[in-house]
């Protein structure tokens, strides 16, 4: 397992990416977050978004793009576990 802290700035993002090995669940311990990520199913892309608040966690499945923005006027800080010592980042250009 990885465990990273990541802090955003206030209205900014985290750059759009991907985790080949490893599933990722985010925990917010600061601030308000939109997350989103790309589900390719068997038809069209489909794509999920949630916001944030302090205390709350999502989880990004493994090999699915995916980013995070901060959307409050403070900065934001989150947890990110990844199931994985060797989760691997891909970023994706948007």
């Amino acid at each position: 397992m990885t465990v990273i802290r990541v802090s955003v700035k206030a209205g900014r993002d985290l750059f759009t990416h991907f985790h080949p090995r490893a599933s990722e669940t985010v925990t917010l311990l600061r601030g308000k977050a939109s997350v989103a990520f790309t589900f390719e199913g068997l038809g069209d892309a489909r794509r999920v978004t949630n916001a944030l608040r302090k205390g709350e966690s999502t989880v990004f499945p493994q090999g699915l793009v995916h980013e995070t923005t901060c959307i409050s006027k403070k900065d934001c800080v989150f947890l990110a576990f990844l199931n994985s010592a060797d989760p691997g980042i891909v970023p994706v250009s948007v």
